[in-house]
């Protein structure tokens, strides 16, 4: 009898475990599952940033460039446009010096010729 119920001790541990080994690979078979998902969303990720990089790198950076290299056009117009009016203002105030002295000059002359009548 001994006997018998070790077999019977030894078969119900079997079937224990063999029941946890199929619930094991019912939870292995869903992880399974669930790191397919999180590869395909993986790849798709890897998919959205390789178009990202392809978009900056073929589209973004060089109207980046093109409009930095306007912006540094325009700022050199401007710095000459700038050296030339200054040049332009120096040579008008020059004139303006100018014509004032003679005015001034005239002025003196007109109330000479007023005193001598």
């Amino acid at each position: 009898m001994e006997n018998e119920k070790f077999q019977e001790l030894v078969l119900q541990q079997l079937s224990a475990l063999t029941e946890g080994q199929r619930r094991l690979e019912t939870r292995l078979d869903s992880l399974e599952t669930r790191l397919d998902s999180l590869e395909s969303r993986l790849d798709a990720l890897e998919n959205g940033q390789t178009r990202v990089e392809f978009r900056l790198e073929n589209e973004i950076l060089p109207k980046i460039t093109a409009l930095f290299d306007g912006y540094q056009l325009r700022g050199d117009q401007i710095e000459n446009l700038k050296l030339y009016l200054d040049g332009r203002l120096e040579a008008i105030a020059l004139d303006i010096n100018y014509l004032i002295g003679r005015v001034v000059r005239h002025d003196t002359a007109i109330l000479e010729l007023k005193r001598i009548k």
